[in-house]
């Protein structure tokens, strides 16, 4: 299958505004008490959802990888360079703060709300 740019650009886009949304939904239920079904601490919730985060951040940074191998050939990455890169870099950076919601999700929420 051979996509043009444009349908490149447009995906990817795409993929990066489902990536921040839904990472910023899963942080947000899991800081307010939105994941909490069970007489579990909140803030164990809290770090469950960092496991949430760093899946999903893996998930867009493969939709990304698939997007490139799928057009076909390099010269659509090499135009669309900047976007694909932005993607890539909003992808890890929730990899990231997910891990560290995972890791030390418990002692962050305890430390910023007691």
């Amino acid at each position: 299958m051979d996509y043009s740019s444009k349908e490149l650009i447009k995906h990817t886009k795409i993929l990066i505004v489902f990536c921040v949304i839904l990472n910023a939904i899963l942080f947000c239920f899991g800081w307010f008490d939105s994941f909490n079904f069970t007489e579990d601490d909140q803030h164990t919730w809290f770090q469950r959802s960092g496991a949430l985060i760093t899946a999903f951040s893996v998930y867009c940074e493969l939709m990304v990888k698939q997007a490139i191998c799928v057009s076909g050939n390099l010269e659509h990455y090499k135009k669309d360079k900047n976007i694909t890169r932005l993607a890539q870099v909003i992808a890890f950076i929730f990899l990231l703060l997910g891990t560290v919601i995972w890791g030390y999700g418990d002692l962050i929420y305890l430390y910023f709300k007691p």
